[in-house]
């Protein structure tokens, strides 16, 4: 398990005690903040959260024998021996630790910029940090999105850093409002509107209403960026109100635009080059080594960020644009691999929403010279009343794109069902990545190409392993 560590200017006694209201014992300095006791602990402060299958309070004496400055608990042992470190009390530490990340923030002179989205958030956070590498910035670690995550991150920010990158995500209703007070960006992007998390938030329009809560609840001075190729935009602009607003789009125009889309092949992997216009000024080509039309909206969101940041500077756009070689793909996601016998391998099975199994789908669309397109599709969860209805929705979109539907798990089964009525084609289903992996060398052979997409709780990513030979 990587540490929650996180690295300041300094967080005094006195700063604690009061942005967490909590009652102060000795005094002191912490260098930076921990939700880890097993962590490089040394002159950090150590909240003891409580969790399910943890509660931090058992390793207040461990953090403290390895050298933390101070701790924050909700009870503390009088048996205790503070020593040179200090203490502060707290009623509730989840809600101390989200409290000294506003304190925080609010001292921060660099600029916020808050991230959320159906899909596409964690790929634009990761983009953003290759493209703003010379710049001091921080981001959000793996998928850290939720009301621990958030404070982590902002919490890592010093006086130098230019930008905080913080994803901002959620699964039910006043989450991302409850975030969006705490992070207070400047600058805020919506990357999608979808059909993700509907057991949590009921509707599309549900989604939107949360989804928009990041600019409702961000400050009137605030820029707004929007992707103008998602079906909610006039939506999403009526929700900036008279917020400036900048907008980024592959099919529709817009403030960042790309143009001559081309699927490539580089060192075995697949790629995408496009031209890129940012306000009317032709900027050059771009190669993306990510082959997702949704990767390129999620690049050029990030140039739309450049451009909250530095105005009508085509300039600074343009050498963003030149840093598009050193994306790299994310692990899991449109990951081209090989696997035995030569068979092609698209692994995306981090995740899955409908909307990002469509970007996965256009994909093959893409697709040239090859035996088979295979989808090993996973089900996708947390889509509530309606999961049965988008499975079979899913199935037929995948119709005209598919040779074969290898499903696993009963949603998914569904999907294969919608997909043979409507083309005849063969399906294959599993209840599970079990019974899936003994079946794979006779599933696929040399010439065929195979996308896996699933919730990530199907742990697709087990029969890819298996097919790559990777270590589990």
């Amino acid at each position: 398990m990587v540490a929650s560590l996180t690295r300041a200017a300094g967080f005094t006694a006195e700063f604690v005690a009061n942005a967490c209201q909590g009652e102060l014992r000795g005094t002191g300095l912490a260098k930076a903040v921990s939700t880890d006791s097993r962590g490089a602990v040394v002159d950090t402060l150590f909240i003891a959260l409580r969790g399910p299958n943890h509660d931090g309070h058992d390793h207040v004496v461990t953090a403290l024998a390895n050298g933390a400055a101070g701790v924050v608990v909700e009870e503390l042992d009088p048996q205790i021996d503070l020593g040179t470190s200090f203490a502060v009390v707290v009623r509730d530490t989840r809600a101390a630790l989200q409290d000294l990340a506003r304190a925080h923030r609010a001292r921060l002179p660099g600029k916020v910029i808050g991230i959320t989205g159906s899909c596409g958030k964690t790929t634009t956070k990761e983009i953003a940090a290759t493209l703003f590498q010379d710049r001091e910035i921080v981001v959000s670690e793996k998928s850290f999105n939720n009301d621990i995550g958030v404070p982590m991150t902002l919490l890592r920010a010093r006086d130098e850093t230019e930008f905080v990158v913080c994803e901002i995500g959620t699964n039910a209703p006043g989450e991302i409002a409850s975030l969006t007070r705490i992070a207070d960006p400047d600058i805020v992007v919506i990357t999608l509107v979808g059909r993700g998390h509907l057991e949590g938030l009921g509707t599309v329009d549900g989604v939107l209403q949360e989804k928009t809560a990041i600019i409702a609840g961000s400050r009137p001075e605030s820029i707004v960026v929007l992707n103008a190729d998602d079906a909610n935009i006039a939506r999403l602009r009526e929700a900036a109100g008279g917020r400036r607003t900048v907008t980024f789009g592959v099919t529709h125009r817009a403030s960042v635009h790309s143009t001559s889309l081309r699927t490539l092949v580089i060192d075995g992997q697949l790629a995408i080059s496009f031209d890129v216009e940012v306000l009317g000024h032709h900027l050059g080509s771009a190669v993306l080594r990510r082959p997702g039309l949704h990767d390129v909206r999620n690049f050029l969101a990030v140039l739309a960020i450049g451009v909250a940041i530095e105005g009508d500077a085509p300039g600074a756009i343009a050498a963003l644009v030149e840093r598009a070689a050193h994306v790299r793909p994310t692990p899991r996601r449109l990951e081209s691999k090989v696997g035995a016998g030569g068979v092609q391998i698209l692994d995306d099975s981090y995740n899955a929403n409908p909307e990002s199994l469509l970007a996965a789908l256009s994909v093959l669309d893409r697709i040239r010279h090859v035996k088979r397109r295979v989808l090993v599709l996973g089900d996708m969860r947390e889509l509530g009343e309606q999961a049965r209805a988008i499975h079979e929705e899913s199935g037929v979109a995948a119709a005209g794109r598919v040779d074969l539907l290898v499903a696993v798990g009963s949603l998914a089964a569904c999907a294969a069902r919608a997909f043979h009525e409507e083309t005849g084609k063969p399906i294959v289903l599993f209840e599970d990545v079990d019974a899936l992996i003994p079946e794979l060398p006779a599933l696929f052979g040399a010439g065929d190409f195979v996308l896996f997409k699933g919730s990530r709780a199907v742990a697709l990513d087990r029969a890819v392993d298996a097919m790559t030979g990777a270590a589990g």
